[in-house]
Order: structure tokens, then C-alpha cells, then sequence
């Protein structure tokens, strides 16, 4: 993933990240909701409605691959992608040559 947003191919890695949370998870935007019931009824069937819950039970898996997702407004997770991918957002992540 880190690989994919250094070299301009950050539109491939929000939607490779978008593919794997609705595999996962049903649709984009099902992790947050998914993690909330997760926190509240973590004895109870938070699980029971994820299609892969051998990986959804994990929440920690996609928690560190939603970082490569798309965030336009989310600092936290902007400053976490900074890190993991070694250079500043935007800039830094600007499109491949191949899509010019």
C-alpha cells in the first residue's frame, strides 16, 4: 500500500482500500459503523452481518489498512498516512506520470 501512494498510484490504493472494507465489511463506510457496535457489543453479535468474519473480527487488520484510504478531512489519519508513506499530503502524492 505504502508502495502504491509513493510512486503516484494513490487513486489505486483508496480504491484497493475501498474493495477490501466492503469484501469485509458490506460497504464503504461499514468499518466506523461496524467499529462502534464492535466497542458497544463486543460479547454479543457485532459480527454476525460482516461477510468475512474470520477478518472482521479482527478490527486491527483494516484499521491499519484504512490509513491508505481516502481522507480529505481527517488530520489523524492524514498525519498517519504521512508517516507510513515517508513524505507530506498532498505533495507528496501527487499522480503517476501514466496519468497525465
Amino acid at each position: 500500500m505504502t508502495f502504491l501512494n509513493n510512486v503516484g498510484f494513490r487513486k489505486y490504493a483508496i480504491q484497493l482500500v475501498n474493495f477490501l472494507e466492503k469484501e469485509i465489511y458490506g460497504d464503504v463506510g461499514e468499518f466506523k459503523k461496524f467499529l462502534g457496535q464492535a466497542v458497544q457489543n463486543i460479547n454479543k453479535s457485532a459480527f454476525k452481518n460482516a461477510p468475512l468474519k474470520s477478518i472482521a473480527k479482527d478490527i486491527n487488520t483494516f484499521k491499519t489498512l484504512s490509513i491508505y484510504g481516502d481522507h480529505h478531512n481527517d488530520p489523524q489519519q492524514i498525519k498517519e498516512l504521512e508517516e507510513n508513506c515517508f513524505c507530506k499530503y498532498p505533495d507528496g502524492f501527487r499522480d503517476s506520470v501514466y496519468f497525465q
